[in-house]
């Protein structure tokens, strides 16, 4: 019972937000009326009892469609069983936003995670990012798409060990054949890393590195290709709750900053505030909260 109370908090903040500001504002208007301020017990006792969700800049101020997906659904065979890991989904996400996709492990977030990544076909439906349909393309199609177009940050950093931070970067340039040409100099990549706040850790292997600063640089990686889109797989798992807001505030930063679409799955219902918008996933079913 105090679960189902907990969810039903989460997916109408807006509503916990109205109680607050109606309460502050009858306080006050009764403090108007009787010519009296508000003593501060009283004006304490306005504010709301939890920080206020980061609210969306609204579809206006995001870019265009960057992910959609049309009837998806993706089906496992288990013996004589039919797993039914995603059933059909409608979904689409814009340039710029940040989304969390949260709900119970095999709930199905991971596997919608790996569709919209390329990494796997759906039985059923169209996935389109940047405007190429997944289901069309081979996978070494697919690869091309995956490298320039969609990054990738995983619960463990997953840096290359024996690379340091600054040769992350240019392993995607000998990849990519684009070592040297615009947005991909030496000065290039120490902006990107000064705005991670990792400039003066280029030169460090992953054994040197803590937990966020790892984290810190999968994302540099992760951005430094500038992709459309950047699916993150509990990126803050392994994290402290300060860590974890950290990295989270930081990924809210750089889809504004490169006009990135970020698709974020967690377990952490902390971090929702973070994001712009919510969708939660149980048995396959995906809701928007």
């Amino acid at each position: 019972m105090t679960e189902q109370h907990d969810e039903t908090q989460e997916r109408f903040p807006s509503r916990q937000r109205l109680n607050a500001e109606n309460t502050q504002a009858q306080r006050a208007e009764g403090a108007q009326a009787t010519d009296q301020p508000l003593s501060p017990a009283q004006a304490q006792a306005t504010e709301p009892a939890t920080p206020p969700r980061h609210e969306p800049e609204g579809d206006a101020e995001l870019g265009q469609v960057i992910v959609k997906l049309d009837g998806v659904y993706k089906d496992f065979q288990q013996g004589s069983e039919t797993i039914h890991a995603l059933q059909p989904t409608d979904f689409q996400a814009r340039e710029g936003e940040f989304i969390a996709l949260i709900g119970p492990s095999g709930s199905g977030k991971s596997t919608m995670l790996t569709i919209i990544g390329g990494l796997q076909k759906p039985s059923g439906g169209t996935v389109q990012v940047g405007g190429q349909n997944l289901a069309d393309l081979n996978e070494s199609e697919r690869a091309k798409v995956r490298l320039k177009t969609i990054g990738f940050v995983l619960q463990s950093s997953n840096l290359v060990p024996y690379l340091t931070v600054n040769e992350q970067l240019t392993l995607f340039d000998r990849a990519a054949k684009t070592r040297d040409t615009e947005g991909h100099t030496q000065a290039d990549r120490d902006k990107l890393l000064a705005s991670l706040g990792i400039e003066k850790l280029k030169d460090k292997h992953r054994s040197s590195l803590s937990g966020g600063e790892a984290q810190r640089a999968a994302i540099a990686r992760a951005l430094y290709g500038r992709p459309a889109v950047i699916l993150a797989d509990e990126p803050t798992a392994s994290l402290d709750s300060k860590k974890a807001h950290e990295v989270a505030a930081l990924l809210r930063e750089q889809a504004r900053a490169f006009n990135t679409c970020i698709i974020m799955v967690t377990h952490d219902e902390r971090l929702i505030n973070q994001v712009d918008t919510v969708y939660r996933m149980e048995d396959g079913v995906l809701q928007r909260s």
